[in-house]
């Protein structure tokens, strides 16, 4: 059913990397542009709010280990 080998051409392999590379650099915009976009103090008193919130419920609640 499968071929028990594949020929891999140098020109293929050549479009295979360079398809590899726009696809990186394609996400990585994507990635950094949508990073940008995070307000960073936002982001930071989130942060500890929730760290607030989990340390003093954990006087209340106990948490099994």
């Amino acid at each position: 059913i499968f071929p028990k080998f594949v020929l891999l051409l140098p020109g293929d392999a050549a479009r295979g990397a360079l398809l590899v590379l726009v696809i990186c650099a394609l996400a990585s915009v994507v990635a950094i542009r949508a990073a940008l976009r995070v307000d960073p103090a936002a982001a930071i008193n989130q942060s500890k709010l929730l760290a607030v919130i989990d340390w003093a419920t954990s006087f209340v609640v106990k948490r099994e280990k």
